[in-house]
């Protein structure tokens, strides 16, 4: 509203300035219609120049309010991940019952528990591919910038550690299976980032 009110006050000014200018030259004589013109000349020139730095002006406050924007955007995600995160929480009973079984166990012998786990129980596996999947889906975000990284990590990072070393050899694992080396790579890429 400041913006538009501000054009019509110039708009007018511009107008007024040029009818004067207009009104002058006709009155003149040949001499002071030189004197006249360099006027005229001079204040488009003025004007052209005021213009750019009120276009400049425009421009960066429309900037900033983008990048704003995309600040609160990056927040709001942020939270509606951790959210889902939470909504689900209670459906990944096995996948806790299964960290708390491999919890301290070294790293060859929670390998081949999880292992045994992921194959003697499908819902299990079901399960464990959806929350990996949602954690990869988080951490393509991140890398993106999608989200706030400041965020996202306060709350995720004990759970990507965690996820990850419980079953970072199951996933390498259905990687060589799959033929599918990127498999989880950007989960893999914010674990080693944020360890």
């Amino acid at each position: 509203m400041r913006t538009l009110r501000s054009l019509y006050i110039i708009g007018f000014l511009s107008f007024g300035i040029a009818a004067f200018v207009v009104f002058i030259y006709a009155l003149s004589d040949i001499k002071m219609k030189k004197i006249v013109t360099f006027a005229a000349a001079s204040a488009g020139t003025v004007a052209s120049v005021a213009s750019a730095v009120y276009v400049g002006i425009s421009l960066k406050q429309s900037v900033d309010t983008q990048e704003q924007m995309l600040l609160l955007n990056a927040s709001n995600n942020s939270i509606a991940y951790i959210q889902r995160w939470n909504d689900n929480f209670h459906r990944n009973v096995r996948t806790r019952d299964l960290a708390s079984l491999v919890a301290n166990t070294s790293k060859k012998d929670r390998s081949i528990l999880v292992k045994r786990e992921m194959e003697d129980d499908k819902d299990l596996r079901i399960e464990v591919i959806s929350t990996l999947s949602f954690l990869e889906e988080m951490a393509l975000a991140v890398q993106k910038g999608l989200v706030n990284e400041e965020i996202i990590k306060e709350f995720f990072t004990d759970i990507v550690q965690d996820y990850m070393r419980i079953f970072e050899s199951w996933i390498y694992q259905r990687r060589v299976e799959k033929a599918a080396p990127n498999l989880y790579s950007a989960l893999r890429d914010i674990y080693s980032a944020w360890n």
